[in-house]
């Protein structure tokens, strides 16, 4: 599958390296891409952002639809990953995000745990949670 955005040609391939949609995942929030974002997420995703609201895949989109998540940019630590076996995936990342959520400013550190599920259509993303890593 090819999704393009704005300048640049993004393609998501089931033959991708968990590197590689990791970082397809990191450049689809910074756009806004819900398609993109659609084709990397489960169909049974759920994510826990920062403030403990727990939302499932559709809502999660609309939120980027909407324009209440609005990511300018996104630095990652490098990932660790661990696998468990040849189709789960268990990933943990410092990120610095400048970002804003319902029109408030939530930049900052945060922790990411996610796992990834490899399906025959690539891997995908199964759970997101993000925690705020307190600053000093």
């Amino acid at each position: 599958m090819s999704i393009t955005l704005s300048t640049e040609t993004t393609t998501y391939s089931a033959d991708d390296t968990l590197e590689q949609v990791i970082e397809l995942h990191r450049i689809a929030a910074i756009k806004g891409d819900s398609e993109l974002l659609d084709v990397i997420l489960a169909e049974g995703f759920i994510h826990t952002n920062s403030l403990g609201e727990i939302r499932a895949k559709e809502l999660h989109l609309q939120k980027y639809r909407q324009k209440q998540i609005d990511i300018d940019s996104i630095v990652f630590e490098k990932p660790m990953i661990t696998y468990h076996g040849d189709s789960v995936a268990v990933v943990n990342i410092r990120a610095r995000a400048k970002e804003s959520y319902n029109g408030e400013d939530r930049s900052g550190t945060y922790q990411l745990s996610r796992v990834y599920h490899r399906t025959q259509r690539g891997w995908k993303c199964i759970m997101n949670h993000g925690h705020p890593v307190p600053v000093g």
